[in-house]
């Protein structure tokens, strides 16, 4: 396939997903929402060119990034594997090989905590998934997603018990491409303490 044929087929899955995600999205959802899954494109099509991914690899983790959360939209738990049918289904109609489609699954299915990347497009769509854990912006997405898991489970998970979790996390995390090791790792370390500055003032309150 030539690059147009790869845009023509990328514009194709984002209005695929966008479409399923106005229709289908539950209130619960404020931060595994479509402004996330295009948010992980974004850091996708960052990554691949940072790490000089082919083309053909840049094209497969982009429909990736794009359909890793859909499952979201019928399960809050396993959604990884709740995706994967919409996945198959999309690769099929576009005329993807089973061996590319099966490299897909693969990437997809990694993203599952804790991550397991094997290939470097596991890598690049692991990496692109928790982003955030190294970025600026940090504090304002984890509040979304402690919002999401008080709207999505039984029990109440306050700010410090999210902060304390979240230290659990990060040290059992590792980005997995060289570009998350060398430029995201410091910047997820810095997190790290400000998490930590926050627990201790929370704990004397």
């Amino acid at each position: 396939m030539n690059i147009n044929t790869f845009d023509a087929q990328i514009n194709q899955a984002m209005e695929f997903v966008k479409s399923r995600f106005d229709q289908y999205t539950p209130n619960n959802l404020v931060y595994h929402n479509i402004d996330h899954t295009i948010e992980v494109f974004t850091n996708v099509t960052f990554l691949s060119a940072k790490l000089s991914l082919s083309e053909q690899d840049t094209f497969l983790t982009k429909i990736c990034a794009l359909f890793h959360d859909i499952g979201y939209l019928e399960s809050y738990t396993n959604h990884e594997e709740h995706g994967i049918p919409h996945f198959v289904s999309f690769c099929e109609g576009i005329k993807l090989n089973q061996q590319t489609i099966d490299i897909g699954i693969a990437a997809i299915l990694a993203t599952e905590v804790p991550q397991k990347p094997y290939s470097n497009i596991d890598k690049v769509l692991c990496d692109a998934d928790l982003m955030y854990l190294g970025s600026s912006d940090y504090f304002e997405k984890s509040e979304l997603l402690r919002q999401e898991w008080n709207r999505s489970r039984s029990h109440q998970t306050s700010v410090l018990d999210f902060h304390q979790q979240s230290i659990q996390f990060f040290q059992m995390h590792h980005f997995h491409s060289e570009f998350g090791k060398k430029i995201l790792g410091p910047e997820k370390e810095r997190n790290f303490q400000l998490i930590k500055r926050e627990i201790d003032i929370l704990s004397k309150n």
